[in-house]
């Protein structure tokens, strides 16, 4: 994690713990995330330094678990302000089979790509009460990403791992619904979309989709 934004995050909720009024909150979330990768081609394979492609088979993970932790300011019951670092997952393609060498020899191989997404970000939660336990939101904001790819090569006595790191910032957009068991407890459950997470050229750029079920904690 960005120390950085750790230090941020401990000093919101450190001040939400101490504030009197009931306007700071903060909370902890898991859940699934899911990320459009796209699967092992036979061009990627050739990318790589073989003449030719005799045979082979691809697959690929695009779900993980992932986690956020949150700390917000409530301006009034329908505007609040929010910071967090959120760990996506891990999201994987692979593919195996039999391809010729550039020294003509025929080889079998195994790849592995793995994208590995991580950041923080900022977004205003827009929401509207429905009842005095229940509130919906939307909460568009910005996330700040670090994307690493991890490529792993292995062939017939030898294997190669190159791993790529990109970062950039990418615009998101949530829904959600809030329930609160008492003044300072209550649990949320929410859909975001993370937009264009990663670099065309290098790690691929994807959507990537959160669903979170989080406890939140007002002073």
């Amino acid at each position: 994690m960005n120390k950085s934004l750790l230090l941020l995050i401990l000093i919101f909720i450190s001040s939400a713990a101490s504030a009197r009024e009931q306007n700071f909150y903060g909370g902890v979330g898991i859940g699934r995330s899911g990320a459009d990768v796209t699967e092992i081609t036979k061009q990627d394979i050739l990318d790589l330094g073989y003449s030719s492609v005799n045979n082979f088979q691809n697959g690929s993970n695009k779900s993980d678990t992932a986690w956020k932790i949150y700390g917000g300011y409530r301006f009034n019951p329908h505007v609040a302000a929010e910071v967090f670092y959120a760990d996506l997952g891990k999201f994987s393609s692979n593919a195996s089979g039999s391809a010729v060498d550039a020294s003509s020899t025929t080889v079998n191989f195994t790849l592995n790509s793995a994208l590995k997404i991580n950041g923080f970000g900022a977004a205003a939660l827009l929401g509207a009460p429905v009842s005095d336990q229940w509130s919906v939101f939307a909460k568009p904001g910005l996330f700040v990403w670090d994307a690493k790819l991890t490529v792993n090569n292995t062939k017939t006595g030898s294997s190669q791992s190159v791993s790529t790191d990109k970062k950039g910032t990418s615009p998101s957009l949530g829904l959600g619904a809030d329930y609160a068991f008492t003044s300072q407890l209550g649990a949320r459950v929410e859909w975001e979309r993370f937009f264009d997470v990663g670099d065309k050229n290098t790690t691929g750029k994807s959507n990537v989709n959160l669903f979170l079920l989080s406890v939140r904690y007002t002073p």
